[in-house]
C-alpha cells in the first residue's frame, strides 16, 4: 500500500513491466507516465481506478487534493520485473521535467490548495527530505 498524503507528489521512477496499481480511496490527482526522453501522457486517477506502467517509463503519483490517496500496488514476481543494476530506477526532482510541477501547480490551484512540497527539492542537489515511502 502507498500513501500520498495531500499536495504531494513521488519523485519520477520506473520498473520492470506488470505492476498494477490502483486507487483504493477517493481523492484527486492523476499519474504521469512516459518513456525516457519521450512524451508525457497524464492518467488522472479516481477512486477504483486502475493503472499499469509500461516497461521502464517514468513515472509519478500526484496528489492534489486534500486528502492522503491510498494505492495498492500489485507486483508480478520480482524476475519478471526486468531491472537491470545499471539502470537507474529514481530520478530526482531536480531533473524532472518543469512541466510536472506546472501541471501540479495548476492542479492544486484548482482545487483552491497550496504545495506542501518545499521549493527546494527543486533547486538544492543535497537537500535532504523524506518524500514518503511507496
Amino acid at each position: 500500500m502507498m500513501v500520498l498524503p495531500p499536495q504531494r507528489y513521488r519523485s519520477a521512477h520506473r520498473h520492470g513491466p506488470g505492476v498494477t496499481i490502483i486507487g483504493v480511496t477517493k481523492g484527486d490527482g492523476f499519474a504521469v507516465m512516459y518513456p525516457e526522453g519521450g512524451e508525457k501522457v497524464r492518467c488522472p486517477w479516481t477512486e477504483a481506478s486502475v493503472f499499469v506502467p509500461p516497461n521502464n517509463w517514468y513515472h509519478q503519483h500526484v496528489n492534489s487534493g486534500s486528502v492522503e490517496n491510498r494505492q495498492l500496488r500489485v507486483f508480478p514476481p520480482r524476475a519478471l520485473m526486468n531491472y537491470d543494476d545499471s539502470m537507474s530506477l529514481d530520478m530526482s526532482f531536480i531533473d524532472e521535467d518543469p512541466l510536472v510541477r506546472q501541471q501540479f501547480g495548476e492542479a492544486l490551484a484548482k482545487n483552491g490548495l497550496t504545495s506542501m512540497m518545499p521549493e527546494q527539492i527543486c533547486t538544492g542537489p543535497d537537500f535532504e527530505w523524506d518524500e514518503g515511502s511507496e
